[in-house]
């Protein structure tokens, strides 16, 4: 997306934001390809949720393009990553558990 499609991924931002969830999986399976304008939203959306107290991010459902530009922006050392959404929410799951053991 572009031009004018700039204006809806920043409403979209600020109303995930304003859901003040912590714990959040992405589904892109039905995500074909992306552009700056999907990083620019993954890493707005991955950022908001982790400066959260108890903060968790899980992606899932990435293909092979999606992959290939978070290898090459990185991305993929930062965002944990998940084959499909139970993958995804059993990752979440985990973590929440263990953090809750550790207090």
């Amino acid at each position: 997306m572009a031009g004018p499609d700039i204006g809806y991924i920043e409403i979209k931002i600020d109303e995930i934001k304003k859901l003040e969830c912590n714990l959040m999986v992405v589904d892109f399976s039905d995500v074909i390809s992306i552009g700056s304008l999907g990083v620019a939203f993954l890493i707005a959306v991955y950022t908001a949720t982790m400066q959260r107290p108890g903060g968790r991010f899980v992606l899932t459902g990435a293909n092979a393009l999606l992959q290939r530009v978070l290898d090459l922006t990185h991305l993929n050392r930062m965002i944990p990553q998940a084959c499909d959404l139970t993958s995804g929410l059993a990752i979440l799951r985990a973590e929440v558990r263990a953090s809750s053991r550790s207090r």
